[in-house]
């Protein structure tokens, strides 16, 4: 058996050794000495119409109650989202508010700055282009108990935050290809982010998750691919440095 931890990240030598795993497990999926390999993901993306069993956890320890920001556009849901974090501040509660990047109207550096003239705790705005260690590095200078965090999906990984509320407006900022070409374009969350998101509550104490258009099963994007790369592009590189894959075949060519 062959497991693959953090199968979801997208660098070069993860995606490969990826695809090389499934392409090894699916050559010998009828022979006597069949490869069995576990994928592990953070945010698991789905293998179509191949036959392969995946799972997607959404429990949580404690209850996790669900809203939805009514909205019609994102301007409105914007305003809407604030005004619900600024009420569960006076509540008394800590929030984790969800962004798609960190400029714009909608980013982490506006939103936190919105929400800092209207809150007496701190607020703490999170780059996507932060590192997790940058991330929690700033986040543990913060040593009051009650807090904002406005982040992207830099948080969409399995740490402990110590929140009470994840507030989503459900968007994120992702590079796209199409007919060859790459581009950053703004695209609804998919089931794997909401439910990582969704996770940052409901861990040691009951929480409630806020998201703009609630439609889990019809409203979020299809998931990736977790194989999107043909290993024959590389067959000549492995040629080159003398690399051997001991899992497929021996081939000449």
């Amino acid at each position: 058996m062959v497991i693959v931890d953090e199968s979801h990240v997208k660098q070069f030598k993860s995606m490969l050794l990826v695809r090389y795993i499934y392409q090894a497990a699916d050559y010998r999926r009828n022979a006597m000495n069949r490869l069995h390999a576990v994928f592990m993901s953070a945010t698991i993306r789905m293998w179509r119409n191949r036959g392969y069993e995946e799972k997607c956890d959404n429990q949580s320890n404690h209850a996790i109650t669900d809203y939805e920001v009514r909205a019609a556009d994102e301007l409105e849901e914007r305003r809407k989202a604030e005004d619900i974090c600024i009420s569960k501040i006076k509540d008394g509660l800590s929030v984790l508010h969800l962004v798609p990047a960190a400029e714009g109207k909608m980013g982490a550096k506006a939103v936190a700055q919105r929400i800092r003239s209207k809150v007496s705790c701190p607020v703490v705005p999170l780059s996507p282009r932060s590192t997790y260690d940058m991330a929690m590095q700033k986040l543990a200078e913060v040593k009051e108990n009650q807090k904002v965090i406005v982040a992207a999906d830099i948080l969409e990984v399995g740490t402990n935050l110590k929140v009470d509320v994840v507030i989503d407006l459900g968007v994120k900022r992702t590079y796209t290809c199409r007919r060859g070409h790459v581009r950053m374009e703004t695209t609804r969350i998919n089931q794997a982010s909401w439910t990582q998101r969704r996770g940052r509550v409901g861990r040691k104490k009951p929480g409630e998750y806020h998201l703009w258009g609630h439609e889990v099963a019809s409203g979020l994007v299809d998931q990736e691919d977790a194989c999107p790369m043909d290993l024959s592009m590389c067959a000549m590189m492995f040629k080159n440095s003398s690399t051997k894959l001991p899992l497929l075949p021996s081939t000449r060519n």
